[in-house]
């Protein structure tokens, strides 16, 4: 049981450790042992903040990446939009061009007379001065 638990928590840096002391021979092998393994759990340190800091840059480059593309799918919208509006003012221009030869009735701002209310037949008559003796007869024509 504790050998497990001694393997799996330094095991392989005092396998490490062990292997670099056969090595170098050293004059006080416990003091460099110790001095090893410290220097051991300062490497793997760094080692984890720069995979840290790996990490999130490459989340990072990743939310960029992300970004561009939804600017550039909205860029690609909004010039569809665009080119669909033109196209809808060309085929109105076409229409126009071809259905009606007098622009200016499409115009909003171009001026409409209102009918004028038709007059009954009495109304007619009083409106028309009289000529000569009075005794004209009226005839349609």
């Amino acid at each position: 049981m504790e050998a497990a638990y001694v393997k799996e928590t330094v095991g392989e840096a005092l396998k490490e450790a062990l292997a670099e002391v056969a090595l170098v021979r050293p004059v006080d092998p416990i003091e460099y042992l110790s001095a090893w393994l410290l220097q051991y759990k300062k490497n793997m340190k760094n080692a984890e903040e720069r995979q840290s800091v790996l990490r999130e840059e490459s989340e990072l480059a990743a939310r960029q990446q992300e970004e561009q593309m939804r600017k550039k799918e909205m860029e690609e919208e909004r010039e569809r939009i665009e080119r669909d509006k033109l196209n809808k003012q060309k085929i109105t221009q076409q229409e126009d061009a071809q259905g009606d030869p007098d622009p200016a009735s499409h115009d909003a701002t171009a001026t409409v007379q209102e009918p004028r209310p038709l007059k009954s037949t009495d109304q007619q008559h009083q409106d028309t001065p009289p000529s000569g003796d009075g005794n004209q007869v009226e005839t349609d024509s």
